[in-house]
């Protein structure tokens, strides 16, 4: 999830952890441009409406990125475990002691991660990849 500026209800939770608004990372770009910017990258866009402070209906910006496991090392051309799983998983918030998540479900955290079929690690899978980091 990708945060708006305007969501005051989770304002907060964003600043934080010093996450980037969409507006300010994509600042002067329309719409679609910022779609066809993260399309071209391999990234599905979704556009969120939520109900902002003044009661009016606004979007927030959600974006999916699907990339492999493992990809060839470009010298040694040895398979290498190549992702984020562990590191950009919502529970990363809970590593860093960041309260303001604690009542945040892990798929409304700006960042989360998911296996490739779309499940949910379980505890014990994270735990087994926090040990091996």
């Amino acid at each position: 999830n990708d945060p708006s500026v305007y969501n005051i209800e989770h304002k907060s939770i964003w600043d934080s952890v010093s996450y980037p608004v969409w507006q300010n990372r994509f600042s002067g770009s329309s719409k679609e441009e910022i779609e066809a910017m993260l399309r071209d990258n391999g990234q599905e866009v979704t556009w969120i409406q939520y109900v902002n402070e003044n009661g009016s209906v606004s979007e927030t910006l959600h974006t999916q990125w699907k990339m492999p496991g493992f990809r060839l090392h470009p010298i040694t051309n040895k398979i290498t475990w190549f992702n984020q799983l562990y590191s950009m998983n919502g529970r990363y918030f809970n590593e860093h002691n960041v309260a303001e998540m604690d009542n945040v479900e892990l798929k409304d955290r700006p960042l989360h991660t998911l296996v490739g079929n779309g499940r949910e690690l379980t505890d014990e899978e994270y735990d087994l990849l926090h040990n091996i980091h």
